[in-house]
């Protein structure tokens, strides 16, 4: 189920039919990191092999490209990662995926610009590419994490050699497999591991750049430089809007002059949707008078 429906998520043109895959799919990884999960913690198998993705990391960026956040967040909590003995290069990898299922995008950035030794030593080949794939992956998801933000990226080299995330996941599909000759022989070099990983992570690319906040359009009559200084501090915790929050702002709901009414269940993101329409009405160089029932949605709200 885990594979079938993933590779639907991976492969399908209609987002309506791509999302509900995603979802299936990261929910059956799910069940498989429960039946694998070991008694004893110190017997955890490394999170990224060469063979190898952790069923919880292929979960949460499922839950993302279906964009069921709370489930993504869940995924993330569960991702164990192993330190001793695992590549060095994988372990940050992994960091990286826990906190972008999280939102906390800021924390990738900042690990980007302490976590690159100055020099490796790989006792074979085989390992140093493996190494090298999933740094690319990290190139990747720091690229991302940058958009995602409306923030600009460190001085650092590796950074210039892709103008999106979505060409250094690719380049890693593209080099993951490889038929070659040698001495008449045919052989076929594979580094599943990374080659899963970078498909999974153009899965979530798709749903993640449409759920972007700091792409929210300019409204009308805002002041510009507060709409983004506003964008990129509440990206920093909140740098996804659901498909519902899209709905509301394409019937103009956070535009100044448009009255309604919102009747949503708790969680389904009525602050969220309210947030933007008073950062609008503020932009506009309008005040906003926010009425709460209680004393604790008062402090909560402030």
């Amino acid at each position: 189920i885990s594979d079938t429906y993933e590779i639907v998520a991976s492969v399908h043109p209609d987002e309506a039919i791509r999302k509900p895959s995603a979802f299936v799919a990261a929910t059956a990884h799910q069940i498989i990191s429960k039946k694998i999960k070991p008694s004893n913690e110190n017997e955890l198998p490394y999170n990224l092999t060469r063979e190898r993705v952790d069923p919880n990391i292929a979960a949460a960026l499922l839950f993302l490209a279906s964009e069921q956040y709370a489930d993504a967040n869940e995924a993330a909590s569960n991702i164990k990662i192993v330190e001793d003995g695992q590549l060095y290069e994988a372990r940050i990898l992994c960091e990286h995926i826990r906190d972008l299922a999280r939102g906390q995008l800021t924390n990738i950035l900042d690990r980007a610009e302490r976590w690159r030794p100055d020099n490796r030593f790989f006792p074979t080949l085989e390992i140093q590419a493996t190494a090298v794939l999933f740094e690319t992956l990290v190139v990747g998801v720091e690229i991302l994490a940058a958009k995602l933000l409306g923030k600009n990226l460190p001085e650092i080299n590796a950074y210039k050699k892709y103008n999106t995330s979505k060409d250094a996941f690719e380049k890693v599909l593209q080099n993951s497999t490889r038929n070659a000759k040698q001495d008449g022989f045919s052989y076929l070099s594979a580094y599943t591991g990374p080659g899963h990983l970078a498909s999974l992570l153009l899965t979530a690319v798709k749903s993640l750049e449409n759920a972007a906040l700091i792409n929210t359009t300019l409204p009308k009559g805002a002041d510009e430089n507060f709409w983004l200084s506003w964008l990129t501090y509440r990206a920093q915790k909140f740098p996804f809007i659901w498909p519902n929050h899209r709905k509301a702002l394409e019937k103009n709901f956070h535009k100044v002059g448009t009255s309604a009414v919102m009747v949503l269940p708790t969680g389904a993101g009525k602050t969220t949707v309210s947030s933007i329409k008073i950062a609008n009405t503020i932009a506009n160089d309008k005040k906003v008078i926010f009425l709460a029932p209680t004393h604790a949605l008062v402090d909560q709200l402030t």
